[in-house]
């Protein structure tokens, strides 16, 4: 294989506006609406599954004002056949598609509950609902060079695509193999979640938590169809049959449950009010993606998480710094649908991330 750099940010902005309401002692209420931008920039193999490939006849290529016939007896040969002759196994791997910061809008929203039955018990439940997600829509630019590279690395192939390109191709290759197509991407959604919690006071400045979390990843993460449209490089549309690919890639992802439990102490207290408090957490949560659906160069799911926390609480606001180790995990991959040049692959993954947190109550 060819040594690349493969790169992929999926980012959610959820702006919720949200209404709490106490109605008695031990009972309040509150609901939320989500309002959400989902952006994507990504630079990562592109699957073949350009749905028609390289479905581009090499004998047919015509030209609008130079049309050139099949000539008898119109046995045809596509791009995608002439390319599998060769013995090169990283043709695919080596051609990318950069998403150039495609964003996309939708809403969302929650509910939930909140009990103190008793002063040192809390009870907790909600509910986020996915709601609706528009297609994220954006630029994209595919460059095959490396592709044809390796497809031509096979000198039997190479002495027939060389004579090829230069006679049946609109421009011979000389812009090179690199295009910019419309970006649109569908069927991307966050999942619905239920989220049911306690906190226990067992002593003066000590608060146990326990959580219990279901993400409901198999309702949205079946598969995302990309469509790039209106290709620029009339070479690269010869060879794809047409101005535009269609990829698809299958999640196939299951739902997820994830239990987490923490410890939180009081550390400081000051007279007006001010707390300094410590947390420890540990959490759990069972990978929702199939191997056979995982990319070797995207973020893996991590089961097994160790936290650290402080926050600083005064009166009407509240500053919190987080820490979340996960620990490094190994996955292998016998057979894999989105690429299969990483069949018989092994996939390892660990993770360190820092959160940042500021509520102001007014």
């Amino acid at each position: 294989f060819q040594p690349a750099l493969m790169k992929s940010n999926l980012a959610a902005l959820v702006v919720a506006p949200t209404l709490s309401y106490r109605l008695t002692n031990w009972l309040s209420i509150g609901i939320s609406l989500h309002l959400i931008q989902i952006t994507l920039a990504d630079n990562d193999g592109l699957n073949a599954g350009a749905e028609g490939g390289n479905k581009g006849l090499v004998l047919d290529y015509s030209d609008p004002n130079n049309p050139v016939p099949l000539p008898p007896p119109n046995d045809t040969l596509t791009y995608e056949e002439l390319f599998s002759l060769a013995s090169t196994n990283d043709a695919v791997a080596s051609s990318y598609v950069d998403v150039d910061n495609a964003s996309g809008y939708g809403w969302g929203g929650s509910i939930g509950i909140l009990l103190q039955p008793l002063p040192f018990l809390s009870l907790g439940a909600s509910y986020i609902y996915r709601g609706k997600q528009n297609p994220l829509k954006g630029k994209a630019y595919i460059d095959a060079s490396k592709s044809l590279s390796s497809i031509e690395s096979d000198p039997d192939v190479k002495a027939i695509t060389g004579v090829l390109f230069s006679t049946l191709l609109p421009n011979q290759l000389k812009g090179g193999l690199t295009a910019e197509y419309n970006f649109r991407l569908t069927n991307i959604k966050l999942p619905d979640v239920l989220n049911l919690g306690l906190a226990i006071k067992i002593a003066q400045r000590l608060l146990l938590a326990a959580d219990f979390r279901y993400i409901r990843w198999a309702k949205v993460f079946k598969k995302f169809r990309a469509d790039l449209t209106s290709g620029t490089n009339q070479d690269i549309n010869a060879i794809v049959g047409s101005n535009r690919v269609v990829s698809t890639t299958y999640m196939l992802w299951k739902d997820q449950y994830v239990i987490a439990l923490g410890l939180e102490a009081v550390a400081l207290r000051s007279k007006e009010g001010t707390e300094l408090l410590l947390q420890i957490g540990y959490n759990y949560g069972n990978s929702p993606s199939p191997t056979k659906t995982l990319s070797v160069g995207g973020a893996q799911n991590i089961q097994h998480h160790l936290t650290f926390g402080v926050r600083l609480v005064k009166r009407n606001w509240m500053f919190a710094l987080s820490y979340v180790h996960a620990f490094t995990e190994k996955i292998y991959v016998s057979n894999s649908l989105s690429l299969p040049e990483a069949n018989n692959t092994s996939i390892q993954t660990n993770q360190d991330t820092l959160f940042l947190g500021f509520t102001w109550q007014f």
